[in-house]
């Protein structure tokens, strides 16, 4: 089949496929996919559009409204992809502003862990910052870093050196957790690390 030419059938096929859409419709998971589809129908159409204006007028009105339906689509995507984006960085910073929180609680934890008789302060403390963390997980915030895992330089940042080995490196001490938020990385932990004994 020439570029010229067009098989009506199968335009019409594809263009059944396609969602109904409203203004204001959005597109759910796969909008990325589904955008670059309707670009590029979107092109396609236009193209056939120019090259048979002498088809007729109903292959005419057809194209159009099918473009139109296209664009219509092709906006609701990137609408949605925009809206997904922003919603993504609205919890990046709300997860961010958790984590200094946390931080801070965690350092008063450690300052009563060193005074006399406030154990039972510094255990609730360390109850609550548990509970967050397990409260977090549920909208996806991980942490990172726990003593005698093994050391990940992807994941880990290693305060101290050691010599190069063939035994397994490990991390020995947490000085700062590391954090991820749907598996995107956030923040680094802060690590000691040693060979495995």
């Amino acid at each position: 089949m020439s570029d010229n030419t067009i098989d009506l059938g199968a335009l019409q096929n594809r263009l059944a496929e396609l969602p109904e859409t409203h203004p204001g419709a959005q597109i759910e998971a796969g909008g990325a996919d589904f955008l670059s589809v309707a670009g590029e129908f979107s092109k396609l159409l236009r193209k056939i559009g120019i090259q048979q204006t002498r088809a007729g007028t109903d292959l005419l009105a057809g194209v159009r409204e099918a473009t139109s339906r296209l664009d219509e689509v092709h906006q609701a995507a990137l609408d949605s992809r925009d809206r997904a984006v922003q919603a993504e960085r609205q919890a990046e910073k709300l997860a961010l502003t958790l984590i200094g929180q946390l931080d801070l609680v965690v350092r008063a934890i450690g300052v009563m862990r060193e005074a006399e008789g406030v154990d039972r302060w510094a255990d609730a403390l360390e109850k609550g910052v548990l509970q967050t963390l397990t409260d977090a997980s549920k909208w996806g915030l991980s942490g990172i870093g726990n003593e005698g895992e093994e050391f990940d330089p992807d994941v880990h940042d290693s305060v101290n050196q050691i010599d190069r080995t063939e035994q397994k490196v490990i991390v020995s001490k947490m000085h700062r957790k590391g954090y991820s938020l749907n598996g995107r990385l956030l923040r680094r932990a802060e690590v000691e690390i040693a060979e495995e004994a």
